[in-house]
């Protein structure tokens, strides 16, 4: 599939064209600001410039008069630095999609010249002139921002995430304009419009450049965040000059090549260069003004291309226990649920090895994981011991309300089993006791402990099965629920140990 690159003109700020000049003058097109009008920073100097450039005036006079420490041998000095500081306050990015960049690549030609108007120990004042040349005109843009908005309309982008939005623009140009192969075949400029968004938009034909302006200008008027890339791209003719963008998507960039991709669309094919982290871009290369620490911290670039982009590589991810399972795309940030506790139980980890992200943790019942390989997660839960305070209580059954525990024919032997009984019986009074997180049920008669032997509830010495959990099922009914996990179950007569389910036969009342 051959890979279309577009020669991009970038001109030094400082260039002057001599061969438009006299152009310029015979031109009624100089615009001065209102008389007495004086901006009195380069960033209100700035806002005024970019205005004429919005406009699309070829002569533009800005005065500004700015505070400071001048003497004449300094003069010199501050008012290149105040004229170019205007002009780069001018081309700034702003966010809006006829600004910035848009601007900088709709220009053909630029002189820069300033004179002191005045100046004293706290003050220089200066006039400015900018004369442009333009690759569109005002009638252009004028028509251009009708149908941008118009486009933008038809995608109805309202209530879409800024996935959704991105896609739809990124569709939107990919199905509709053709590459100018006539540029390719040719060293001179065969149509200036084809380097613009307006070329691409309504003559629906453009090289790099002119895919790349009217995706920036599509997606900064849809309120989203899209920078112009420039660098060299290996294509079907070698590597060349190139034009890409970098657009903003929760917090991060991403690299899109609407260009090639394109191509890709209008022969059927899958998307290759949508919303690719920089390692992944095959083929492309920035220039050096795009991989500084300063426009990186200004555009953070995702280290990863954005789940789903087509190549991205995916994962299963398995929850037991929860929400979330399914195959995902390398990067995606995920929400994993835990299911609800029963009563009595609180969630208390995820079991397995995954990234956590977004300030959450494997201690949390709703967390974020980023995918990076495949993973099983399992939700554990522990029991929560009621607040029981130390003393005498009769352990009645909920399920029988006139039967209570007791030790069986009274006896005071050990394994002696739990059974049910009469809440007269002299052995149907416990002691119960918190140690360690556990509670400790004791007879008060026999002086002997609730243990376990095998399912049976019996009476003992104080060992390593004499440790219940008192587990609150609702208002003054608990569970009583050993440290091996199994749960006094009481049927008719007995009292056995049995799997923990929370049914009646497995709730008590404490009665003093």
């Amino acid at each position: 599939m051959k890979k279309r690159t577009g020669m991009i003109y970038r001109y030094p700020a400082a260039q002057v064209f001599l061969g438009i000049l006299l152009a310029f003058f015979l031109q009624a097109a100089f615009v001065q600001m209102a008389e007495g009008a004086v901006c009195t920073s380069v960033k209100a100097a700035g806002a005024e410039l970019r205005k004429g450039l919005i406009q699309r005036k070829n002569t533009i006079v800005v005065t500004a008069k700015i505070s400071g420490s001048y003497d004449f041998e300094t003069a010199g000095r501050a008012m290149s630095d105040i004229r170019d500081g205007i002009y780069d306050e001018a081309l700034s990015y702003t966010g809006a999609g006829n600004a910035g960049e848009y601007l900088y690549w709709n220009l053909a030609g630029i002189s820069k010249s300033v004179e002191l108007t005045d100046i004293d120990d706290s003050y220089i004042e200066v006039d400015c002139t900018y004369m442009f040349t333009y690759r569109d005109n005002a009638s252009c843009e004028s028509s251009l921002s009708g149908q941008v908005k118009s486009a933008l309309n038809s995608l109805k982008l309202s209530g879409k995430n800024d996935y959704e939005k991105v896609r739809a623009i990124y569709d939107y140009i990919a199905g509709r304009v053709k590459y100018d192969d006539g540029e390719a075949a040719s060293s001179s400029i065969l149509d200036p419009l084809s380097y613009t968004a307006y070329g691409a938009l309504v003559n629906k034909r453009a090289v790099c450049q002119g895919y790349s302006l009217l995706f920036y200008r599509m997606c900064n008027d849809a309120g989203i965040d899209c920078r112009v890339i420039t660098g060299k791209a290996k294509g079907s003719n070698g590597t060349e000059q190139h034009a890409w963008n970098a657009v903003k998507i929760s917090g991060r960039f991403y690299n899109v090549d609407v260009t090639w991709d394109a191509t890709m669309k209008q022969a059927g094919r899958d998307y290759e260069y949508f919303l690719k982290s920089n390692g992944d871009l095959k083929n492309h290369a920035r220039d050096a003004i795009f991989t500084t620490a300063a426009f990186n911290k200004e555009c953070p670039m995702s280290s990863t291309s954005f789940p789903g982009a087509s190549g991205a590589k995916k994962y299963k991810v398995k929850i037991n226990g929860g929400s979330g399972s399914g195959t995902y795309s390398a990067g995606t940030v995920l929400t994993i649920k835990a299911a609800s506790p029963v009563a009595g139980q609180a969630f208390s980890r995820w079991n397995g090895t995954a990234t956590y992200v977004d300030k959450t943790s494997a201690t949390k019942a709703s967390a974020k994981i980023k995918v990076t390989k495949d993973v099983t997660l399992t939700a554990t839960y522990a029991y929560v011991n009621a607040a029981v305070s130390n003393g005498k209580y009769r352990l009645n059954s909920r399920k029988q309300a006139a039967k209570f525990m007791s030790v069986k024919a009274n006896s005071k032997a050990t394994n002696a089993q739990i059974v049910l009984g009469s809440k007269k019986a002299s052995t149907a009074m416990f002691t119960i006791s918190k140690s360690g997180g556990y509670y400790y049920i004791m007879n008060t008669n026999t002086k002997k402990y609730l243990n376990l032997s095998g399912n049976k509830v019996v009476q003992g010495a104080r060992n390593s099965t004499s440790r219940w959990r008192l587990v609150k099922s609702s208002s003054g009914i608990y569970r009583l629920v050993n440290q091996n996990g199994k749960t006094a179950t009481l049927s008719s007569t007995n009292v056995t140990a049995a799997a923990d389910t929370n049914n009646v036969s497995q709730q008590v009342k404490l009665m003093k």
